[in-house]
């Protein structure tokens, strides 16, 4: 946990030969662990989303603060369902 981060950029520069491992219940890890982070940069495997249930996405988690995000080049295959599950993390 990095309770004070308020700035993570990893690999969003580059395009990666191998497929990114992070996913988006490890976005909400993060955010959960990062709670005054305010910039992220990450590739992200976006081809695999939860099914929507009548859970809050996220267990609750939401980070209102984040003002920049760059996902790279994240391979992805739903864009709907991966911008509803981040528009419920990340309003």
């Amino acid at each position: 946990s990095w309770p004070r981060l308020e700035c993570l950029r990893l690999g969003t520069r580059y395009c990666w030969s191998t497929p990114p491992k992070i996913t988006l219940r490890g976005i909400v890890t993060l955010l959960s662990s990062c709670p005054k982070l305010r910039g992220l940069g990450l590739v992200f495997d976006a081809t695999t989303v939860d099914p929507l249930t009548d859970e809050k996405l996220g267990g609750g988690v939401c980070n209102t603060n984040i003002t920049s995000f760059d996902v790279g080049s994240s391979p992805i295959e739903r864009p709907l369902q991966v911008a509803v599950a981040l528009s419920a993390i990340l309003p």
